[in-house]
């Protein structure tokens, strides 16, 4: 049966020799022969412009870029099923593919997944996590990343994607704003610390000018209030007259330092005071609870000491002389009950 078919085949060939001499040739000249493309990719997954909403671990944006060869080499039909061996890929040096993922929000920052591959690599070339405040700025870039952080809610976070020049031009804008909003909370704050201070003097100073209703004040010490009253009056204008944010920072600034030195000249008066006050007060508790004048000889004493201390502007000392006599006192009204 064998030889038959050789038989056969045989004489085919001798009748029509050119029916399996040209595909005999055909194939002989593809022996050796490859086959070549190339393919340019320039992709992107997202457009310029846009606003995407994106969950903790989804990619934000993605770039490929590059050129791919594919080479085949015919090895022949006995060896694959259309005879063409498989493909040989060559990436072009500046073959580059690069992803930006969303990591997630906890305040105050944003986290971001940068990932490089070269040359159709599947194990990332360069792989890195950024974090940044979007309060301190909304604008934020990764590598060639360009995106404004607009929302952040749970564990979603929408954005803009922009082109470097937008991103640019609006970071320069916010920074600006910013600036401007930063000064106007910086002059808030010192306003606010003024007029605390100021408050404080004025308390201060309006218990200290009970000083008069007990003593006669020195000069100085009047001389003091003047000064108070003329640099309050001072503040008075200058907040009216309206300065720039910076100037007025530095007015209320100064202003600030100044009445909290009129505070701190003060608050040893005001001590000395609310001394007398509760001594005076002491002397009438006694006086109803049966006490005579002669009991209060040392109390007496240490009263008019305190108030000759007040005189000479020894506040210290003179507040010390009070507590005393209320002391002195707090033993006549024991002394006297029992």
């Amino acid at each position: 049966m064998k030889k038959f078919t050789i038989l056969r085949f045989y004489s085919a060939i001798k009748k029509q020799p050119l029916n399996f001499i040209v595909p005999f040739l055909f194939i002989s000249m593809l022996a050796g022969c490859s086959s070549t493309s190339k393919r340019i990719f320039n992709e992107k997954t997202y457009i310029l412009g846009s606003t995407v909403t994106k969950s903790e671990g989804e990619l934000i944006a993605s770039e490929l870029h590059g050129t791919v060869k594919s080479t085949q080499n015919w090895i022949g039909i006995a060896n694959s099923k259309d005879g063409w061996g498989p493909a040989i890929f060559e990436f072009s040096n500046d073959y580059l593919e690069k992803k930006l993922f969303y990591l997630g929000f906890e305040e105050p920052f944003l986290y971001f997944l940068y990932r490089q591959y070269k040359k159709g690599e599947s194990i990332a070339s360069v792989e890195q996590i950024e974090k940044f405040v979007p309060f301190d700025s909304p604008f934020i870039q990764v590598n060639d990343f360009y995106i404004e952080a607009l929302t952040m809610k749970g564990t979603q976070a929408t954005f803009n994607i922009l082109s470097k020049e937008s991103f640019e031009s609006k970071k320069k804008q916010f920074a600006v704003l910013k600036k401007e909003q930063d000064e106007q909370i910086e002059l808030n704050n010192i306003i606010k610390a003024t007029n605390q201070a100021r408050k404080k003097a004025w308390i201060a100073k309006q218990s200290a000018e009970l000083l008069t209703q007990i003593t006669s004040t020195s000069a100085a010490f009047s001389n003091v209030i003047n000064k108070f009253e003329a640099l309050d009056a001072a503040f008075v204008e200058e907040v009216k007259r309206g300065k720039s944010k910076s100037e007025s920072v530095e007015i209320y600034r100064a202003y600030e330092e100044v009445f909290n030195n009129f505070t701190t000249f003060f608050t040893p008066v005001v001590t000395a005071i609310k001394a007398w006050v509760a001594m005076d007060n002491d002397f009438k508790d006694a006086v109803k609870a049966g006490a005579v004048k002669k009991y209060f000889k040392v109390a007496l004493e240490l009263k008019i000491a305190g108030e000759n201390d007040l005189q000479e502007e020894r506040y210290e000392q003179a507040a010390e002389s009070f507590w005393e006599a209320r002391e002195e006192i707090s033993r006549i009204i024991v002394h006297i009950k029992n």
